[in-house]
């Protein structure tokens, strides 16, 4: 995807490669968590994921001048175990679009793949302090871990919100991804060390550029 992703910008008059700066959003794992984790050999997976990120990314820097890759935190899934008071039919797609974790089959590995899906957002945290991502003035990678402690909305009977969530209870809803939107853009405008790890209430807060950071944060501003 990431050679596919480069060769497309490449191809597109509209973009000046070596001028233009380009802004590329990244987030992985959802789908190598529900529908390849029981099928692997998932005590490997972490370090598998490690080369996989780190490739893709050198990838970008060598390829692609002027970027800044926004990488965003493996979500970890355990919270859609926690969902309450779903519809009927959410017990039937959560099964079909997510196996590994819903399936009573691999119920009794459900502690390991949670793990697993721990050390996938370790492994993104400590890719990020590769010095191999930090020696080139027009390229930068930051993370955005607004994922990390992801809790979901509750109704005012105290169980899901489901109106966050599209029909299938798996995917977010249009609201549910203005609620994901506004995190990101906050987590983008808040410096390296002090980006949040949770969401809100979409656009109770939303943060802007400053007088004194009028810029994306990264590493390097951020100090």
């Amino acid at each position: 995807m990431t050679r596919e992703l480069v060769k497309r910008i490449k191809m597109d008059k509209r973009i000046n490669l070596t001028e233009d700066w380009k802004f590329v959003s990244m987030m992985m794992t959802s789908n190598t968590f529900c529908l390849e984790l029981c099928y692997e050999d998932y005590t490997i997976y972490a370090e598998k994921h490690r080369q996989e990120v780190l490739t893709a990314l050198l990838y970008i820097k060598e390829n692609l001048p002027r970027t800044i890759v926004n990488l965003i935190l493996s979500p970890n899934l355990e919270v859609l175990l926690n969902f309450t008071n779903l519809p009927r039919i959410c017990f039937f797609t959560h099964i079909l679009e997510c196996p590994c974790l819903f399936s009573t089959q691999y119920k009794h590995k459900l502690s390991d793949y949670i793990k697993v899906m721990r050390q996938f957002q370790e492994v993104e945290k400590e890719i990020m302090e590769s010095e191999e991502l930090k020696n080139k003035d027009d390229f930068t990678v930051v993370l955005q871990p607004f994922t990390e402690h992801l809790t979901f909305p509750l109704n005012r009977l105290n169980t899901t919100d489901i109106s966050y969530l599209s029909s299938d209870c798996f995917h977010l809803s249009q609201k549910g991804y203005a609620r994901a939107a506004n995190a990101l853009w906050n987590n983008i405008m808040e410096p390296v060390g002090l980006k949040s790890t949770d969401w809100s209430k979409e656009f109770d807060r939303f943060n802007c550029p400053t007088n004194e950071s009028p810029y994306i944060r990264t590493w390097k501003n951020s100090k």
